[in-house]
């Protein structure tokens, strides 16, 4: 053997040494990508979830603050209900001094009308018996009259004998008349004055009644007033119970705003920390998704180069079929780019209706499910609208939605949008292929961990979607 046999012999172990040995590094370099991808989706929702900590902190400090208010307006309303009770206590025991005089005035005035009623009585019986007396009078008045006649008939007799007892005669039965008239008088005053009486007897009689009513009626006023007063001193107890306890209330709020204070500086600079975080492992997996790229790129024959180059080959014949389709008529450019997402009513999660959704459910299973069924490492490989609309998903991710939305979010994936960071790049990228890690959501807090693989689909020169696939590292 010559020199330049071995030569040669050498060089090619050796390039065979160093492909194997970069197919290693890629298989390494994609697991760690897969890793990476994994710590950066767990970094992100540790990084939301304190996101939303935090502002759960300030919403609850805001809380805090506006009970910290109300307690102070809570505080400065018992002071001064405090107060308006106090006078209102003052007050009312003014009154009550003021109804207990009145109530001893009425009483004065009741006894007072009760001796006049007992005098008038006293006064009508005096003036019965002057009406007593004055009959008597009268009786006698009459009686002198008569005997005054029978004088002066017998003075007429006596004749001149008998005229001085004749003036004498005529002079008592002027009296006895002068007597019958006086008594009629006094009779007549005495009645007049007895009716008097008797109706200032049953006037006072009826004062009296009242007056005894307006007296028990004052001392049940009064007896009210001292309930009200004991009432409104009791409200005024119990009104400086509430302020000192919202004193004291103030005081622990005030501690629980400073905790409150503490942690949510905590919590913010914890989430400004895994904010940071977040930023430096999603620019490692960058750099670990484009080493990858580059040595997917390189040529040498890794494990990932078979997908790859079914993807990129299957994402031309899409586009070959949907430019032929259109050339035959069965669809419109206008109709494959429509970009109109018309929601299924009463499907959780969303799905959605486009112009060509019919048209691909009818043409890509034939190419898509195939390639899926070929190689166990494939999940899923399926034609991607740029917009992050998934039209037509292969068999298993393709269900009828149930009522569960976890299960939907996992078996029933087609006719969707998504808008994750794989999806926003695959949509974005124009290059041949675009090799990425991907953290795929499958509802339920489930997540697959797998690389992604795409390749853009151009209809007529306008850039369409990609046709995609999501594969487990080997």
């Amino acid at each position: 053997m010559s020199v330049v046999q071995v030569a040669v012999l050498d060089t090619s172990s050796n390039r065979t040494l160093a492909e194997r040995l970069v197919d290693q590094l890629a298989d390494r370099i994609g697991g760690l990508g897969v890793e990476l991808a994994d710590i950066a989706g767990n970094v992100q929702e540790v990084a939301n979830r304190v996101a939303s900590q935090s502002e759960r902190f300030h919403h609850l400090q805001e809380t805090a603050e506006t009970m910290v208010s109300a307690n102070h307006d809570i505080a400065n309303a018992s002071q001064a209900v405090q107060s308006t009770a106090s006078a209102a206590v003052g007050q009312i025991a003014e009154s009550r001094h003021a109804v207990e005089t009145a109530v001893s005035h009425i009483a004065e005035l009741v006894a007072a009308v009760g001796r006049i009623e007992a005098r008038l009585a006293a006064v009508g019986s005096a003036l019965s018996q002057v009406a007593k007396v004055s009959g008597s009078i009268e009786a006698i008045a009459k009686q002198t009259n008569l005997l005054a006649l029978n004088a002066t008939i017998e003075a007429a007799r006596a004749g001149t004998a008998g005229r001085g007892f004749a003036v004498v005669a005529s002079e008592v039965k002027s009296l006895a008349e002068a007597t019958r008239q006086a008594t009629h008088q006094i009779s007549d005053t005495v009645r007049d004055l007895d009716g008097q009486i008797g109706s200032l007897i049953g006037e006072s009689s009826d004062a009296s009644l009242r007056a005894k009513s307006a007296g028990e009626g004052a001392q049940q006023i009064s007896g009210i007033i001292m309930r009200v007063q004991e009432g409104f001193s009791s409200v005024g107890a119990e009104i400086g119970s509430v302020a000192r306890a919202a004193t004291s209330n103030l005081g622990h709020c005030d501690t629980v705003i400073a905790e409150l204070n503490e942690l949510a500086k905590g919590v913010d600079l914890s989430s400004r920390d895994l904010r940071n975080a977040d930023a430096r492992v999603a620019k490692l997996l960058e750099t670990s998704e484009n080493l990858i790229a580059l040595i997917a790129d390189s040529g040498v024959e890794t494990s990932d180069a078979p997908l790859i180059r079914v993807v990129v080959d299957t994402a031309k014949q899409i586009s070959d079929v949907f430019e032929t389709a259109i050339a035959r008529g069965e669809i419109t450019i206008e109709q494959l780019m429509d970009e109109n997402y018309r929601e299924i009513a009463g499907t959780d999660p969303k799905q959605y209706l486009t112009d060509y959704v019919a048209f691909t459910d009818r043409v890509l299973p034939a190419i898509q499910d195939p390639i899926q069924r070929s190689d166990p490492r494939i999940v899923f490989c399926v034609a991607w609208a740029k917009g992050g609309y998934l039209p037509t998903h292969n068999p298993n991710y393709r269900h009828p939605q149930g009522p569960d939305p976890v299960w939907n979010n996992a078996n029933c994936r087609n006719r969707r949008l998504f808008n994750d960071r794989a999806v926003k790049q695959v949509a974005a990228n124009t290059k041949p292929f675009l090799l990425q890690t991907y953290r795929r959501d499958m509802g339920g807090g489930n997540f697959v961990l797998m690389k992604d693989v795409s390749s853009p689909i151009v209809v007529r020169g306008r850039h369409w979607g990609a046709f995609r696939m999501g594969f487990r590292q080997s």
